[in-house]
């Protein structure tokens, strides 16, 4: 199973982008109301930090 790095990201953020969208909706509305403002840049990039930290240590257990 010879999977690059660059495909198991691409994968991988497509299927965090579509899987939990509806179950992150009631956060995301009481964040919005109580920051006012959501920099999508900056949760973007830790989204995707916490995602490839799980991702790798997932792959170290097995």
């Amino acid at each position: 199973m010879n999977l690059v790095f660059k495909d198991i990201l691409s994968i991988s953020m497509i299927l965090f982008a579509v899987i939990d969208i509806i179950g992150s909706l009631p956060v995301i509305i009481e964040t919005r109301k109580r920051v006012g403002l959501i920099h999508a840049e900056k949760a973007t990039i830790a989204s995707l930090i916490i995602m490839v930290l799980f991702f790798y240590f997932w792959v170290k257990a097995f």
